[in-house]
């Protein structure tokens, strides 16, 4: 009695062809880049928070380390939620739908502050939050871009 082996099919097509769907858009990996920015950014921010609190509980921050120490998370989210919209993106999302997603979270992050400070004076915080959007927009490009290149590679393993 020989036994044979048994082989999975190859598909031919991918799901979404199967259901007669095409590709994502570009601008739904702007979205995607985005939650993934928020979503990273919010547990990073509260860890940061946590560990500020315990190492210097009862000394003041300067302005300038608060801003330091608070933005540090954002930019790593920034880079993460960039890599994210590079890697899975598809043909249609790279480096530029990255820049989007990493400035809309960042966006959305400032809508929030100033929606639970009505009433700061001045301009200062506002040039503040302008420079962070840059920023992150900056950092999720980088990661877009690094994303890029891990999608490249990994499709083409045995290029170098």
């Amino acid at each position: 009695m020989s036994e044979t082996k048994k082989r999975l099919p190859v598909l031919k097509q991918t799901p979404e062809e199967e259901q007669g769907e095409g590709p994502r858009p570009a601008w739904h990996w702007v979205g995607f880049g985005a939650c993934a920015t928020f979503g990273v950014a919010l547990p990073l921010s509260y860890v940061t928070q946590v560990i500020t609190a315990r190492l210097l509980p009862n000394e003041p921050l300067p302005p300038e380390a608060a801003i330091a120490i608070n933005f540090a998370p954002i930019l790593i989210a920034g880079f993460l939620g960039g890599m994210l919209v590079g890697r899975w993106g598809g043909d249609n999302a790279g480096v530029r739908e990255a820049a989007f997603a990493g400035g809309i979270a960042q966006l959305l992050m400032v809508i929030l502050a100033i929606a639970q400070n009505p009433g700061m004076p001045g301009w200062q915080p506002y040039a503040i939050w302008a420079a962070m959007i840059c920023f992150v927009s900056i950092a999720a490009a980088i990661g877009g871009k690094v994303g890029l290149r891990r999608r490249i590679k990994k499709m083409t393993p045995n290029l170098r």
